[in-house]
């Protein structure tokens, strides 16, 4: 039970040297002036390694409330096996391993209470005639604390009277620490009357806890346990010690001033039996006293002035501990120029709802020329939402208007009802920050009914879930996530919107998020305009069901000044809502892109998909087309030809290849059809083509209205021919049987040059074709025929395969 170690004290001294380097050097540090009763900044110096921070939090060494709970329950002891017995000859203070809740869980006090509440003290009461009557069926130490603390708390409306026993005045007082330790005496049960440090309603972060008050160990079934009968039986509400000020979120200050509170007389649960891992929170023995914390790892009294000030006074309030700061364990933050990142994590398994309050020194508020700052802040948000990274883990952004002292209220929700949330405040931060306002990112609000953003309460509430994080990181200016339904028994998707917001909290063009849905999944992709932050909130059926951040901040801006697409005019994205529903009739599979969104530097794409039941001859009828369009500045789309190319895969399938001749948003659409039936829309991709794209890409070949289904063009690829260059040709025909002969026809010159077939696969036919300058007369003028490609089949008929262009005279020339 020693409190923290030489060798973790001398290490974190020198951690602490290492980096006292940014407060020497920033000037808004250099220059701080501390006051008479505030913690020096350099305590509240944190490793530069947050992963270092997190380990330090788990082991212990950065003491936080749920820390010292794992360790009570690994290091604590078990009860004295002797309990009441050892009345006598109590025990040395030990920490108790057990919890509150294990210790009454078998307890049932609603008739004690009762009872304790109901006895009227008389004028003419001394102690021990008081105490006969309450204890009068008490059979424990427990029973006799209980009825003291409940009695204790009991504000009662006594009438002053001339001849008053002291006992009787007290309680006519409300001087509950004084009767409650009469009441022990006289019940004889073991105690100890503890003098220390308290945080109270009084309290901010940053400031020497002052020494004063006083509580009590109790030993009950054999372990020493914590009332404090004076802040159990009264709690002071709306006090303000006046040091800062509140901003709204429109940026306005209000004025700071000072409230003693009110005091409200009730019985607060929290402060009988009190776990020494809650009560350190805010009671801290003196040194010579530091054992009857009744911790497995005590604290000292500095560590105890840097632990967060946590709660504001109700006992509702004091069951929130097991939510943990992971990357701020002290009350002040001493912040480096940026944005600073707080995070919490839930140890409960529940999840809570979040809100803060930013407030600001009142040394900043009398200067006109910074409260104007604020002014000019207005519309900007600097504290976010909570951000649900994770499950468990929750963070907010704070991005300081300009350099100064701040404190920051994070208030916890928790749904009680349906429709009923109940609130407290849970920690306060006093923050330092260096760093100039008009450096801030703004952070969207989002949508006003939402508490956050991400997979949390909201989402959940509408039976939906998602695995993406609430801030999403937009590399290269794009971020996307998935929406599905909660429970796995939900088949079908849910028909989501999305509407994107920028830094002002304004809406941005619909075209700016890309929606495609499958049989469970919503799925949203953003393109940001520019760098910054984002919210992307979600809505079904006009109701607002849940909202992402989106952190923009790449420099990256590839494909920012693309027009985006009109899609209420070019329609949707992914698989076509005819082929979604059962039976749906399509046998085609996507393998290589599964989703319809593709973003490539390259200038050429190829798309693969297979066919359900079908094989290599011709995929069972099954016929697969392509038509590209590029995306114009209204949001349309236009043709930009032959940049899209279907071909038959040996064993089956289909690959479409795809070029794009500039950068800029495209649209593949494909069509099907099945044993020459009606064509029918399959599938549509939206492509972004960045990166180096010179415009030298060549279109394909033209294939013939004719072309077998399932045949490949091998080579050439490109449309143009070379004049007087041998080109090779290749293609695979599936029907091989019906087809006699493959010729090339030069449609310049007149001539015609058969292919060979292949003997080892007869449906490879294989040759070369040299494209010619035309009659020297010039009646076949350069580009005004090509080459074509035909077959004729056995019965005599020909048809046109594929067509080929060919280059100018004066580009041959040139070349």
């Amino acid at each position: 039970m020693e409190a923290h170690s030489s060798t973790e004290s001398a290490t974190a001294a020198r951690q602490q040297q290492k980096q006292k380097s940014y407060l020497d050097e920033l000037p808004y540090y250099s220059n701080y002036q501390l006051a008479d009763d505030e913690v020096p900044l350099a305590k509240y110096l944190l490793p530069a390694d947050s992963a270092e921070v997190q380990r330090g939090v788990e082991s212990g060494r950065f003491p936080t409330l749920a820390g010292l709970a794992r360790l009570q329950r690994q290091r604590g002891q078990p009860p004295n096996p002797l309990g009441d017995a050892a009345n006598e000859s109590p025990p040395a203070p030990f920490p108790p391993r057990r919890t509150k809740t294990e210790l009454l869980e078998s307890k049932d006090f609603t008739e004690t209470d009762k009872f304790a509440e109901s006895v009227t003290p008389l004028p003419s009461d001394d102690w021990e005639q008081l105490a006969e009557r309450l204890f009068e069926q008490s059979r424990s130490n427990l029973e006799k604390v209980r009825v003291a603390f409940c009695f204790a708390c009991a504000h009662r409306q006594l009438a002053e009277v001339a001849e008053e026993t002291p006992a009787y005045k007290a309680i006519r007082e409300n001087e509950a620490t004084d009767v409650f330790e009469k009441l022990l005496g006289c019940g004889k049960v073991p105690n100890k009357k503890l003098y220390g440090y308290k945080k109270g309603a009084n309290s901010d972060s940053g400031v020497k806890a002052e020494l004063g008050g006083c509580w009590f160990a109790c030993y009950v079934e054999g372990e020493w346990r914590f009332v404090d009968p004076h802040w159990g039986a009264t709690a002071v509400m709306n006090h303000d010690s006046g040091r800062y000020g509140s901003i709204d979120d429109k940026g306005r200050v209000r004025s700071a001033r000072e409230q003693k509170g009110q005091s409200v007389f009730h019985r607060n649960e929290f402060y009988f039996l009190t776990d020494p891992e809650r009560l350190i929170t805010n009671h801290c023995p003196q040194q010579h006293d530091l054992e009857w914390q009744l911790l497995a790892r005590p604290l000292s009294i500095e560590e105890f002035e840097l632990l967060p000030h946590y709660f504001g006074g109700f006992a509702k309030e004091m069951e929130f501990y097991d939510l943990e700061p992971i990357n701020y364990p002290y009350n002040v933050i001493v912040a480096k120029p940026g944005p600073v990142e707080i995070l919490l994590k839930e140890r409960a398994g529940e999840q809570y709802e979040y809100s803060g309050q930013l407030k600001i020194h009142t040394k900043h508020i009398s200067s006109e020329s910074k409260t104007a700052i604020l002014s000019a802040y207005q519309e900007k948000a600097c504290v976010s939402k909570g951000i649900r990274v994770s499950k468990d883990t929750v963070k907010f952004i704070f991005e300081p208007p300009y350099p100064g002292q701040y404190a920051l209220e994070i208030m916890l929700w928790r749904q009680v009802s349906e429709v009923t949330l109940t609130g407290c405040k849970f920690l306060t931060y006093t923050i330092h920050c260096p760093q100039n306002w008009e450096s801030v990112d703004v952070i969207p609000e989002g949508q006003e009914d939402l508490r956050e953003f991400g997979p949390g309460q909201d989402l959940q509430r509408a039976g939906l879930t998602s695995e993406a994080p609430g801030e999403l990181k937009a590399g290269d200016g794009e971020a996307s996530l998935e929406i599905a339904p909660l429970e796995e028994d939900e088949k079908s998707s849910r028909n989501l919107t999305c509407q994107a917001l920028g830094p002002d909290n304004k809406p941005l063009p619909t075209g700016s998020v890309l929606v495609w849905r499958d049989d469970r999944r919503n799925a949203f992709l953003f393109l940001a305009p520019d760098s910054g932050y984002y919210a992307l909130v979600l809505y079904e059926n006009g109701r607002p069901v849940g909202q992402f951040l989106v952190d923009a901040s790449s420099e990256a801006k590839d494909g920012a000044s693309f027009p985006l697409p009109d899609w209420s005019r070019v329609g949707g994205l992914g698989l076509a809502a005819v082929n979604k529903a059962d039976g749906g009739g399509c046998r085609l599979v996507p393998l290589s892109h599964q989703t319809p969104y593709v973003r490539t530097e390259e200038s050429e794409l190829a798309f693969r998909f297979g066919v359900d039941g079908g094989g290599e001859e011709g995929d069972a009828g099954i016929e697969l087309k392509s038509e590209m369009l590029g995306v114009v500045a209204d949001g349309g789309t236009e043709s930009v030809g032959d940049y899209s190319l279907v071909s038959g895969v040996d064993g089956g399938g289909f690959e479409v290849r795809c070029r794009f001749p500039r950068a800029g948003h495209y649209l593949l659409r494909l069509s099907f059809r099945e044993s020459g039936g009606d064509w029918r829309p399959y599938f549509t991709y939206f492509v972004r083509a960045v990166g180096q794209l010179d415009g030298s890409a060549s279109a394909f070949p033209s294939l013939g209205a004719d072309w077998p289904v399932g045949g490949a063009l091998i080579e050439p690829l490109d449309r143009t021919l070379s004049v007087g260059q041998p080109t090779p040709i290749r293609l695979r025909l599936v029907d091989s049987a019906a087809i006699g002969a493959v010729e090339v026809v030069d449609e310049r010159s007149g001539s015609r040059e058969p292919l060979s077939r292949d003997p080892q696969d007869p449906r490879l036919w294989f040759g070369s074709v040299t494209a010619s300058a035309g009659n020297t007369d010039g009646a076949n003028a350069a580009g005004s025929s090509g080459v074509t490609v035909v077959a004729r089949v056995n019965d005599g008929v020909e048809t046109q395969l594929v067509k080929f262009d060919v280059e100018s005279g004066s580009s041959s020339g040139a070349e």
